[in-house]
């Protein structure tokens, strides 16, 4: 399985935003003025990922002219994406989650300290 760059991996995302497994018309511009503001993708960037998913089959274009081009992923392109989100998924874990964890590791300690004392005070 090829891996991605960060660029390409932003594009597939936007493109399965954007379109899905339907064929779809994009503007080349419109696509590179959606990127993120920390990525540093253009038009030649944009078209090399494209050709890149293209070539492993992750997307597949109709045609590619140099203002727009017409797309859809394939389904090895969302199992792709379905992959990545169950791997997130798994491995969050959120705020009130680490809360609760933190909380009862604090009164399990106190419960085992307090029974450590009552006992070392009665074997006294």
């Amino acid at each position: 399985m090829p891996t991605f760059d960060k660029n390409t991996e932003t594009v597939l995302k936007y493109l399965n935003e954007k379109c899905g497994t339907d064929y779809t018309v994009l503007s080349k511009q419109e696509v590179v003025s959606s990127m993120p503001k920390h990525s540093a993708i253009g038009v030649d960037e944009l078209d090399s990922a494209l050709n890149f998913l293209r070539q492993n089959d992750y997307v597949a274009i109709t045609y590619n002219d140099a203002r727009e081009f017409c797309v859809a992923l394939t389904g090895k392109a969302v199992a792709q994406l379905e992959h990545k989100n169950q791997g997130i998924e798994k491995t969050e874990l959120t705020r009130k989650q680490a809360l609760m964890v933190f909380l009862l590791s604090f009164f399990g300690a106190m419960l085992g300290s307090a029974v450590v004392a009552v006992l070392f005070a009665f074997l006294k």
